[in-house]
């Protein structure tokens, strides 16, 4: 009897030793699949576990046993015993690998989100990368786009009087303001440029200009605002041009950043400085007129024929000006033909005809300031 009790004792101890080895090996090799990591056993807490337990287990072996138990009914037992120790332990671990995988999921949603604040998602989708980190040096994409560049008009005059920290704040006010109106036309901003923003438009040239009409629109409640503060109000410039691009990645491996390069880009960058030399804030080229569907549902009338830096034919530019004060857009409206007759003539040298007409056009409305520029040049020409 005293045999069969040492015996049942032995087999108790190694039974649980061998259990709690094996449990402990089998968690540890799930918590390492489930974290993606290569297999890793502790050996050190493991062995402390595993004495922990089997001390445990003897000691209750030893209170419980007595001669009337057999040895089935102690082996018995010890299985239940060392099940439920089994099953507590993967169950505390199944806890804890949850908890873990929640907090990792929310740290890399939380660092997506944060990388889409420096590279837009639009970006990654055109280079077909479901993820920042699947972006190489040199990957680059040929797209049909429209581009819309932005900026504010005389701002080194502005920031002269504003010390560097009140710079910031007022440049991330005005973005504020208009970085928004870009998503919420289906663009997405490429870059802030300075005082400046360059927005790109993927599915139409409607969508950029509307993005620019509600910029213009945005920006009489901003002065507003401004002007109740006690600021100054603010112009801006908006050039748009539509055609073709390549989108991608430039840069060296330390140090790269995504951008669009086109003839089209520099373009649209040279028609929105043009909206300085005739006085408008909203100008497009003849690629964008020509590519919207419907430009009726716009105020546009032509501009002029000019050379810009970088082109050896000329461009044609349109002035859309549908957030004019109500007054000056219903009398450019009812102006436009005459104003676009003067443009023929003057264009085939015809100044005296052109002149006319442009005085005309000024009558009927002074605010007209691209009528008032044309008639400068009618007498400069004439004078010559």
């Amino acid at each position: 009897m005293e045999l069969d009790q040492a015996f049942a004792t032995v087999v108790l101890v190694l039974m649980g030793a061998a259990i709690l080895f094996l449990s402990g090996l089998k968690i540890h090799k799930i918590l390492d699949l489930i974290r993606g990591d290569r297999f890793y056993l502790n050996w050190k807490k493991l062995h402390l576990l595993v004495g922990v337990f089997i001390a445990g287990y003897a000691g209750i072996a030893v209170l419980i046993y007595t001669p009337f138990k057999t040895l089935h009914s102690l082996v018995m037992g010890g299985i239940f015993l060392f099940g439920a120790l089994f099953v507590l332990l993967v169950v505390q671990s199944g806890h804890d690998t949850i908890k873990d995988l929640i907090e990792t999921r929310k740290k890399q949603a939380d660092l997506i989100k944060s990388y889409g604040r420096f590279v837009p998602s639009e970006f990654l989708l055109k280079l077909n990368k479901k993820e920042i980190t699947d972006i190489e040096l040199g990957d680059n994409v040929l797209q049909d786009m429209t581009i819309l560049f932005t900026d504010i008009r005389s701002f080194t005059t502005l920031s002269e009087q504003m010390t560097p920290e009140e710079n910031f704040r007022f440049v991330n006010s005005y973005f504020r303001h208009m970085g928004p109106l870009v998503r919420q036309n289906g663009g997405f901003v490429d870059k802030y440029i300075g005082d400046g923003i360059m927005a790109l438009f993927p599915q139409s040239a409607e969508n950029a200009v509307d993005a620019g009409i509600a910029m213009l629109e945005r920006l009489i409640a901003y002065n507003e605002k401004r002007r109740k503060s006690g600021y100054s109000s603010i112009r801006v410039g908006i050039g748009i041009n539509t055609g073709s691009l390549m989108l991608g990645t430039i840069g060296e491996e330390n140090r790269m950043e995504g951008t669009v390069i086109s003839d089209n880009v520099n373009l649209a960058s040279r028609i929105e400085g043009l909206t300085k030399t005739y006085g408008t804030p909203l100008l497009i080229s003849e690629a964008s007129y020509q590519a919207l569907k419907d430009p009726g549902k716009y105020a546009i009338r032509f501009i002029d024929r000019v050379k810009v830096k970088g082109k050896s034919k000329q461009v044609t530019v349109y002035e859309v000006f549908n957030s004019d004060p109500t007054t000056v857009k219903e009398l450019k409206i009812a102006g436009t033909k005459t104003f676009e007759k003067a443009c023929l003539h003057f264009h085939e040298n015809e100044f005296d005809l052109a002149l006319a007409m442009f005085e005309n056009c000024l009558k009927e409305n002074p605010q007209d300031l691209v009528a008032e520029i044309y008639v400068e040049r009618c007498h400069k020409r004439m004078a010559v």
